[in-house]
């Protein structure tokens, strides 16, 4: 009587933990890639290759790339699973690093070093005057750690303009796994 209550405990403590946690889904999102696009403080694009204003802000639309571990049901449970999107995936490794550089100078720094901190996170979207001043520091750690839900764009505003016009930005977002995801913008001219 002794071992059918241990074995119909094991069996019950088994089916309890396969119930709570082999029916759920983990459901992630990565930066597949982003586009990069300039606006001036009234929230106009700039299409062409010259810009001609005092401050200008720069939006990253991302691509998200979905991935999902789908785990293993007991066998007398059936689940169906939709090929869709997922609606609230987490991120799956945290953003650790933003590094921005330029083909150029920007004042006082060299051509392909770090330009991060002449750039400052606006928000999602906020393109014209309400600006959160966040660094991008602060930005990666807030927005882009793992577990937070996907991001359309982000907004960063330069905080000066460059002596050196000619300009070419790229930015690296690295996670925290070592992988890079990496966005070019166009040759521009901001005068």
């Amino acid at each position: 009587m002794k071992k059918i209550f241990i074995i119909g405990l094991f069996l019950f403590s088994f089916l309890a933990f396969n119930l709570s946690s082999c029916t759920k889904d983990d459901q992630y999102w990565e930066i597949q890639g982003f586009s990069i696009n300039f606006f001036d403080n009234q929230g106009n694009q700039y299409i062409g290759d010259t810009i001609i204003s005092n401050e200008l802000y720069v939006q990253l639309k991302f691509t998200a790339a979905y991935s999902a571990v789908m785990r293993k049901t007991l066998p007398f449970i059936n689940q169906a699973y939709a090929a869709s999107e997922p609606e609230h995936p987490g991120l799956k490794h945290s953003i650790s690093k933003l590094i921005v550089t330029s083909i150029n100078d920007f004042n006082g720094i060299k051509a392909g070093d770090n330009i991060s901190d002449k750039l400052v996170y606006c928000g999602q979207a906020s393109t014209s005057g309400s600006c959160s001043h966040q660094t991008l520091e602060s930005f990666i750690y807030n927005e882009l750690k793992q577990e937070k839900p996907y991001i359309e764009s982000a907004t960063f505003k330069f905080l000066e303009k460059p002596i050196i016009t000619e300009q070419k930005l790229t930015f690296r977002f690295i996670d925290s796994q070592g992988k890079e995801f990496i966005g070019t913008s166009s040759t521009f001219y901001w005068k």
